[in-house]
């Protein structure tokens, strides 16, 4: 069975790409693999095994 995360980055100064990368970083440390991504990089849904 499968567990979803959605996970929204606040909008604000800073660069953009560094913020996805350290936020999909942390949450793969978790077990956590990248499903769904919006076209704006705001939004992610990550899934995992439920019974990991």
């Amino acid at each position: 069975m499968k567990e979803y995360n959605v996970v929204r980055i606040k909008m604000g100064f800073g660069n953009l790409v560094e913020k996805v990368e350290t936020l999909l970083n942390l949450h793969a440390r978790d077990g956590w693999i990248l499903n769904k991504a919006n076209p704006s990089l705001t939004m992610f849904i990550l899934e995992r095994n439920k019974n990991r």
